[in-house]
């Protein structure tokens, strides 16, 4: 039997929609093996899910479960001292991690908006907050933003702060990933005298409130306007006109979580994983 941990306050809508996605893939892998699958939800307030979960420990320590699957908690550090095999996402591939690499993802969009003639892009991306511990999220998502500067500067492509809607102190971190926070930093980035050729956007969900607002305004696309966004090839992302997709696969990721915990017991070294987007038009 495998074990899903599952918060029931950390996460906001949208990333919630891709930790459904996500687990729904790991219940269809696991189930076509025979492997049972026990969900537990963490309905503790935020700030007590950093520590140990008594429930949990037992059930742990009584082998009531095998192995642990953390599809949204990267930084339970007590997670790492039960006496079973434990896996979950991070922000970097380390043992026992599956990771997303985000720099591949500003790559990727970058080279769509590169081949749709874009001299100039603007960015909308949501908080790197949960796949980085609390007290590194101002770090991680300042470095992002540097990843897709420099990103763009190699490519010849203009970038303006104005351009960069992301992270803390834009918006709430708690709803940043929410379609209302891409219909607000849409507008927010649109108001300028000077706009880019293309836009990248960072999250499915948001996108779909940047399509919302594009569509208010009238703008057409791609006359006016190129977009690449990223999107969970399992969740749905409907777009009336025609857009790039940086896309991440959500039954790879369950794979290779699955992955991690067969070589825990085989006893064999995993450095981790990192999981590649693909850039589709």
């Amino acid at each position: 039997m495998h074990g899903d941990l599952l918060p029931a306050s950390r996460l906001p809508a949208g990333e919630y929609i891709f930790i459904k996605s996500l687990h729904s893939q790991l219940k269809n892998l696991l189930e076509a093996e025979g492997i049972e699958v026990s969900v537990w939800i963490d309905s503790r307030p935020s700030n007590d899910q950093n520590e140990p979960w008594p429930e949990l420990k037992m059930a742990a320590a009584e082998r009531r479960f095998d192995a642990l699957i953390l599809p949204a908690q990267p930084h339970l550090e007590w997670s790492r001292k039960l006496p079973i095999p434990v896996v979950g996402l991070g922000a970097v591939a380390s043992p026992c991690t599956v990771a997303m690499d985000r720099s591949e993802l500003f790559r990727l969009g970058l080279d769509g908006l590169v081949a749709r003639n874009c001299r100039s892009v603007g960015l909308i991306h949501p908080t790197a907050s949960r796949l980085a511990p609390p007290d590194e999220t101002a770090n991680e998502w300042g470095a992002e933003v540097q990843r897709f500067v420099e990103e763009a500067r190699q490519r010849d492509l203009e970038v303006q702060d104005a351009w960069l809607r992301v992270g803390p102190g834009v918006d709430d971190p708690a709803t940043l990933s929410t379609a209302r926070s891409g219909y607000r930093e849409f507008q927010a980035l649109w108001e300028h005298t000077e706009r880019p050729d293309g836009i990248l956007i960072g999250d499915d969900i948001i996108a779909g409130g940047v399509i919302a607002a594009i569509l208010e305004a009238r703008l057409s696309v791609p006359g006016d306007l190129q977009l690449v966004s990223q999107k969970n090839r399992h969740v749905d992302l409907f777009c009336p006109f025609p857009i790039g997709h940086v896309v991440l696969d959500e039954r790879e990721i369950a794979a290779a979580l699955l992955e991690q915990i067969r070589a825990q017991f085989g006893r064999r070294a995993e450095r981790g994983r990192t999981i590649a987007f693909t850039l589709e038009s």
